[in-house]
């Protein structure tokens, strides 16, 4: 049974108009390949399973959007308990990754510092099951870890790139590397590197307050990413296009947008229906828009 409570973020992988019937005839289509399901236990020893469908019906892509069913193992049978949007991605090591479960009980968070901005990111991890299962056998106290962060959108504008010579291109990744050593000097407790950061938080906002006057904000802040609304995986972002590519879900022949983002050097993957999007995604645009963080964790 799945629930009728969908993840209204189904829309951002193609699944706009699909109805509570039509995700149950895929999911008994889904129950006849057992070899694709995923086994574990979660932290209660509860027994729990995972099996996505990749939207395109490629599981051989690494890099794919689908569903992924979720739920738990009663006498035998499988009862679907979520059905949620997900997306995966290239990996990248953070540091201090921490994992916990949510309130409402066989979802999970994943937390960690972004080490070039110091952004705290919080984002719901997609793979619990695998990741369960690995910490259960002990394995990954030794290992490295990995993560892949997608975002799911439900709006976004295109925005037109801010003008820049590539004095001050260069400039400005300059200034970033300096700030990002700043930034762990001060982590250190290094006095005098908290007090450069600070003069150059006051200066920033001077001049910010200074041009608001006369410009529009979009071509004074040239990227942004931070918390959006009361859900901690939700983030709001300003950042440039590296790559777009245009996805057709075969189950409902709707077009999604895949938004390759730079956000000071962060690249994330973003999806959006095209219907949700304002105006033509091109590599040197920008994205702004608001969507819904999560992860999917490896280990070496």
């Amino acid at each position: 049974m799945v629930q009728k409570d969908m993840n209204k973020y189904m829309r951002a992988i193609g699944f706009q108009k699909y109805s509570i019937k039509d995700f149950e005839r895929m999911l008994l289509e889904l129950g006849k390949h057992r070899e694709y399901y995923r086994m574990g236990s979660n932290w209660q020893n509860e027994r729990m399973f995972e099996i996505c469908q990749p939207v395109d019906g490629n599981r051989e892509n690494a890099d794919m959007a689908g569903i992924l069913w979720s739920g738990f193992e009663f006498q035998d049978e499988l009862v679907c308990e979520r059905c949620t949007p997900v997306a995966y991605s290239t990996y990248f090591a953070p540091r201090n990754l921490s994992v916990e479960e949510k309130i409402s009980g066989h979802e999970y968070t994943g937390a960690f510092e972004e080490t070039q901005t110091g952004v705290f990111i919080i984002f719901y991890l997609a793979n619990a099951v695998e990741y369960l299962n690995h910490c259960k056998d002990g394995k990954a106290q030794n290992e490295s870890v990995f993560v892949a962060l997608v975002g799911l959108s439900l709006n976004g504008t295109i925005l037109f790139p801010v003008a820049k010579s590539r004095d001050g291109i260069e400039r400005k990744q300059k200034e970033q590397r300096y700030r990002i050593k700043l930034m762990a000097e001060a982590k250190k407790g290094n006095e005098k590197a908290m007090e450069q950061l600070a003069f150059q938080d006051m200066n920033i906002y001077t001049k910010v307050s200074r041009r608001i006057q006369t410009e529009d904000v979009f071509t004074i802040v040239e990227s942004s990413f931070m918390p959006y609304g009361t859900e901690c995986e939700l983030y709001s972002i300003v950042a440039d296009i590296v790559e777009t590519q245009k996805i057709k879900n075969i189950y409902t022949k709707e077009l999604i947008w895949k938004l390759l983002l730079n956000y000071n050097g962060i690249l994330l993957p973003v999806y959006i229906n095209e219907q949700d999007l304002l105006g033509e995604p091109q590599a040197g645009r920008r994205f702004k828009g608001s969507f819904w963080l999560q992860g999917v964790v490896k280990f070496n």
